[in-house]
């Protein structure tokens, strides 16, 4: 049993360091085309997400599932900064 905690733990201490790593940029996207796309997607989730937000909460639906939409809510507009900056980088370099 000690072995394997070990190496559960070697195992561990290698890779949370890599993911804790954010991009600086969206993996693969260099083509302002393909950026934009990719924002008109996001924009669209991020209005699908706060639109469901608003009605669950207003619905008075169970906290955790309220809490659970803030969550994916805060991400998608961490994403859509991302692709703001990627595009803005992919601009500045064309």
């Amino acid at each position: 049993m000690p072995v394997r905690r070990a190496y559960a733990l070697a195992l561990v201490l290698t890779i949370l360091p890599v993911a804790q790593q954010a991009p600086a940029q969206p993996a693969g996207l260099a083509d302002p085309e393909e950026i934009a796309a990719k924002q008109k997607a996001v924009d669209r989730h991020l209005l699908r997400v706060q639109q469901e937000r608003f009605e669950a909460d207003a619905r008075g639906d169970d906290p955790l599932r309220l809490k659970r939409l803030q969550r994916e809510f805060r991400r998608t507009q961490q994403r859509r900064r991302e692709l703001k900056r990627a595009a803005e980088q992919a601009e500045r370099s064309h």
